[in-house]
């Protein structure tokens, strides 16, 4: 009886390890590294452009961390009052996945904006 408990626990354990777990990519993951705006190298490399490319629009841009159909993902949004842009979104491996439909993008942080940001988030 008690070999039939412990393979029946057993038999619990390796299934439940074994099982997929969904909230693993969330946003709060990082894609796996502890600061992504440092260490995604391509990331790293967008807001160095954007330090460097200094010019009145700056100001409305900034970069969001977010979630996307269960990813962690960055979208590069704007507050701009006069500009006509459409989001982009793209991937832990720096892909544009999508460019507009906003409407599946939840649990968005800003993980960098410009020194002069003018946005009210």
């Amino acid at each position: 009886m008690d070999m039939k408990i412990l393979a029946g626990f057993l038999i619990i354990v390796f299934a439940l390890a074994s099982c997929k777990n969904d909230s693993l990519d969330k946003a709060g993951n990082n894609c796996g590294v502890k600061n992504p705006t440092e260490d995604l190298s391509w990331l790293k490399q967008e807001i160095s452009k954007r330090d460097q490319n200094l010019t009145d629009l700056n100001k409305y841009f900034f970069i969001q961390q977010a979630e996307y159909e269960g990813q962690t993902v960055f979208v590069y949004s704007n507050c701009c009052p006069f500009c006509d842009t459409m989001l982009l979104v793209y991937n832990c491996e720096g892909v544009l996945l999508q460019s507009s439909d906003n409407q599946k993008i939840i649990n968005s942080k800003v993980i960098y904006r410009p020194s002069d940001f003018k946005c009210q988030l």
